[in-house]
């Protein structure tokens, strides 16, 4: 990683040197085939800042909040496109709970966040950009994981949860997006909607992830729910030293759990983003399907 002053000085060099050449820029007349990458590195930058590690709860907005911002420049420029689409559903859905994910540096599960920290106006906005990304087009990891925050947001609590869907959805997902944390989130759904047996089961069956964090913070999770504690507390404990080296704590645990001493903080809402002004709010006409 280069520092940002490093950076920073390349893009001013870069700048003058298209300014002296006299590099016209413009907007392509297809764009389609020249963006195949890039909602994959705006989703890695709004990772950055959703799982940052640093000190306002885990989370650095600016990183979100950029990211949304030039997801939603793309969208509007090539609306018919599924993956941009359903990145920006994906991401308005994630940053709309931001301000319940995190409490005193640890993750929160969907399941034991405050539900009236949501933004409910971002949820409304992902409900109407994520119909834009069931066209049926090419197939994407976005569009999918999409749906599934979908299913996590719009129930009064999460006992009212679709779990068979978000099943359904983690199944099929694999196809366009085989990365650990697929594997991994496909089996805390399945013991979420089956029994955690059997999502441990599958946990067992992956490979490869001794030295993935959340692999033994989920397996010491599932192992709370249903197992010995002395195995859970003990996988849970091989999940800290993944926050040593800069991640975020592992996920709390509901009361009754081990390890699930929390304790109540003060409700709070977090400033509007900069993205949401009238200037850079998406257009009414790319809400309608």
């Amino acid at each position: 990683m280069l520092p940002e002053s490093t950076l920073a000085q390349r893009i001013v060099r870069a700048k003058a040197k298209i300014q002296r050449a006299g590099i016209p820029l413009s907007v392509p007349a297809r764009l389609d085939d020249r963006i195949e990458a890039l909602p994959g590195i705006l989703y890695l930058v709004f990772n950055a800042g959703a799982l940052s590690g640093g000190p306002a709860e885990g989370i650095r907005l600016e990183f979100m909040e950029e990211s949304i911002r030039l997801c939603i420049r793309l969208f509007e420029q090539v609306p018919e496109n599924d993956g941009v689409a359903g990145l920006l559903t994906l991401e308005m859905y994630t940053r709309a709970r931001s301000s319940a994910r995190f409490r005193d540096g640890a993750l929160v599960l969907v399941g034991d966040q405050d539900r009236s920290l949501w933004d409910r106006e971002l949820i409304t906005q992902a409900d109407a950009v994520r119909v834009r990304s069931l066209r049926g087009g090419k197939p994407c990891p976005y569009a999918p994981q999409g749906a599934i925050d979908q299913c996590h947001c719009h129930p009064g609590n999460t006992d009212a949860t679709n779990r068979p869907r978000i099943v359904s959805l983690y199944s099929a997902l694999p196809a366009v997006a085989p990365t650990p944390a697929v594997a991994l989130n496909h089996a805390v759904a399945v013991s979420m909607a089956d029994a955690p047996l059997h999502g441990l089961g599958l946990l067992d069956s992956l490979t490869d992830l001794e030295d993935y964090y959340p692999y033994w913070a989920t397996r010491g999770e599932l192992l709370a729910r249903s197992g010995p504690i002395e195995d859970a507390l003990r996988d849970l404990a091989r999940a800290v030293p993944g926050h040593q080296s800069g991640r975020t704590a592992p996920p709390r645990r509901t009361a009754g759990h081990p390890g699930s001493n929390l304790k109540r903080t003060p409700k709070h809402r977090q400033a509007s983003p900069p993205w949401r002004s009238a200037r850079t709010m998406l257009p009414a006409e790319a809400l309608v399907s």
